[in-house]
């Protein structure tokens, strides 16, 4: 029998620049947290880079495509082991503040504006002085600084005089050897707060600003294992500043999102490289969501992991970097509007630059703002950026036709410039990279590509368009029949048991996800028959919901029909209950109330050992 298949679009789309190959230069001996800033005032982003080998800041000019010139060093106190650019004497160029361990100051290098600098001027900070960070924390018009002593376990303020001075230093307590600060508006009263990570005690202090460069006592908050670096950023989209916070010992990144007031959730913990160093935080890919990279220490890498926009993460891709890369900052290198990375080696004494290669963009199913964002991005300045380097396709859509049970007819249909030459079009298998044969026609600027498809199940596809200039441009997303997505997004959660009944919990996967309709609103249209066909249950679903029901797995047939808003129906989605729901809900009450006994023997056994040991 033929039927006319449902085509859905997945939700998320996520833009991955892959990176090129690390290219070395060489800095002092044993380099730590770098900064990148137009040192130099021609507006490309340089590279101000500690070592406590050599007790100096490497100061590397770009030449503006993403090369630097051999480092020139400034000699500071002593084992600085973070530097941070910013303009601290109003004259419009970026100075130098490195905070000296060995010496338990800071050292400020005043810029000539050309990007060489003075002599460091010292002020006295608290003792082991590990990381910096600038900002306008006394609600002035001039630049102060905050500082993570390691040795004292507090932060000392320091607010400057608008002139490249600063005045002394103001200490608060935090927790035990701080090694990573952050400034931020955590509490949403416009002000600077700072975020602190604690090594030892293995937590962030959070201290509240009062609007005058006066903090409140730190409130702390539980992270991974040995806690380092700390970036703050609005990685849910809800407009307040999250913490990402770089774990050493557990190689893992914890995310703590911000209620908005200041006060943060428990950690969620993502997986990095081994022996995890340094994060950065920022868009690396174009997309309007916050990413991570990570250095990773042990395993010679860098780790991106892409944002979801929801306060979630991608899981990690890696790409090398020079032996034992420790930190790591971003900025556009080589003027292509896009993020590259360096990355400090350790062990090499180099400099890491990973410039960003070309775009690709991939539609997944973890949720997000869907194709009509990805579509709305693309045709914004963004896509005006890339034009010349691939022919983006617009207002893709992909469908599925004449489905048998065991074959249907695909259908790729975009927008395309007029230009663009049919032939450059490729369609891939995207898992197993194997090419697909297709017939292709244009209508004006319309492409259709057509192709028999020997299965009634998903079709992960990239389509691809390689430019004149060789330039390739992907795009990837999948074609999935009724059969396939009701068994991937709907899902049917069993809450508890009335006799022969089930109390489940059914989720509705946002609507845009069920209809190929592109004018209009669409609904899901969800029903309940029983055997009998009588309907015994009716909702209408616009947005992705949870619906609770009280089913017999015998008796009741969930079914759900995509409208659109001139009322026509989609294919019918018939969702089979029993295999959902066999599991028997007292199986679980009897492993809950096992887990239970076992944790308890543990307790007695744990109070008898310390008994034993008095």
């Amino acid at each position: 029998m033929l039927l006319l298949a449902q085509v859905f679009i997945l939700p998320r789309v996520a833009y991955a620049y892959p990176y090129g190959a690390a290219v070395n230069y060489s800095v002092g001996d044993s380099p730590q947290l770098l900064f990148a800033a137009d040192l130099s005032g021609d507006g490309v982003s340089d590279l101000a880079v500690p070592s406590i080998g050599t007790d100096s800041i490497s100061v590397l000019i770009n030449s503006g495509s993403g090369t630097f010139a051999a480092a020139v060093n400034y000699a500071v106190a002593g084992d600085p082991y973070a530097v941070f650019a910013a303009d601290f004497d109003g004259d419009g160029d970026r100075d130098l503040a490195a905070p000296n361990y060995f010496n338990s100051n800071v050292s400020i290098l005043l810029n000539n504006g050309a990007g060489t600098f003075a002599s460091a001027v010292n002020y006295a900070a608290g003792t082991g002085p590990q990381a910096i960070f600038a900002a306008n924390l006394n609600s002035g018009s001039v630049l102060d600084l905050a500082v993570a002593n390691a040795d004292s376990n507090n932060v000392s303020i320091l607010l400057g005089n608008g002139s490249g001075t600063f005045a002394s230093a103001v200490n608060y307590n935090v927790g035990t050897l701080p090694m990573g600060i952050v400034a931020a508006d955590l509490d949403g009263d416009s002000d600077q707060d700072l975020a602190v990570t604690n090594y030892t005690s293995g937590n962030v202090s959070i201290l509240l600003n009062n609007g005058s460069g006066v903090f409140a006592s730190a409130v702390n908050y539980t992270v991974g294992s040995e806690p380092q670096t700390i970036s703050a950023a609005d990685f849910d989209g809800d407009s307040d500043q999250d913490l990402a916070v770089v774990n050493t010992a557990s190689s893992n990144i914890s995310i703590l999102l911000n209620n908005g007031s200041g006060v943060f959730a428990s950690a969620v913990n993502y997986t990095a490289g081994t022996l995890a160093y340094g994060g950065y935080a920022a868009d690396l890919n174009a997309d309007g969501r916050v990413d991570l990279a990570v250095a990773n220490f042990t395993s010679d890498n860098v780790s991106i992991l892409l944002g979801n926009g929801d306060g979630t993460f991608a899981s990690a891709v890696n790409y090398s970097a020079g032996d034992g890369a420790a930190y790591v900052f971003g900025a556009d290198f080589d003027g292509d509007s896009d993020q590259d990375l360096a990355v400090t080696n350790n062990t090499d004494d180099n400099v890491s630059i990973l410039l960003s290669q070309s775009f690709v963009a991939s539609v997944s199913s973890s949720g997000g703002a869907g194709l009509s964002d990805f579509v709305r991005r693309l045709q914004g300045g963004f896509a005006e950026r890339y034009a010349a380097r691939a022919y983006i396709p617009r207002d893709l859509s992909l469908r599925a036709e004449q489905c048998t049970s065991a074959s249907c007819n695909a259908i790729v249909q975009f927008n395309s410039p007029k230009d663009a030459e049919l032939e450059r079009f490729a369609l891939r298998h995207s898992e197993n990279h194997r090419r697909i044969p297709f017939a292709a026609e244009r209508n004006e600027e319309q492409v259709t590509l057509r192709f028999p498809w020997a299965s009634n199940a998903e079709l992960p596809v990239q389509l691809c368009y390689t430019h004149q200039n060789n330039a390739e441009f992907c795009v990837e997303s999948r074609i999935w029949t009724p059969a396939a997505f009701a068994a991937s997004e709907v899902t049917i959660e069993q809450l508890g048991r009335v006799k022969d009944q089930f109390l489940v919990s059914l989720r509705i996967p946002s609507f845009h996800n069920f209809s190929y309709f592109t004018s209009g609103k669409s609904i899901v249209l969800v029903e309940v028959y029983d055997t009998d066909s009588r309907l015994i249950f009716r909702q209408s679903v616009n947005r992705p919901e949870i619906i609770k029901l009280l089913l017999d797995p015998r008796r009741h047939t969930i079914r759900m029909t995509p409208v659109n808003a001139a009322g026509e129906a989609g294919e019918m989605i018939t969702i089979p209950l029993d295999v959902h729901l066999l599991a028997d809900p007292m199986l679980r009450v009897y492993t809950q109330q096992l887990d239970a006994l076992w944790k308890n023997l543990l307790n007695m056994l744990n109070d008898i050992s310390r008994r034993l040991a008095r």
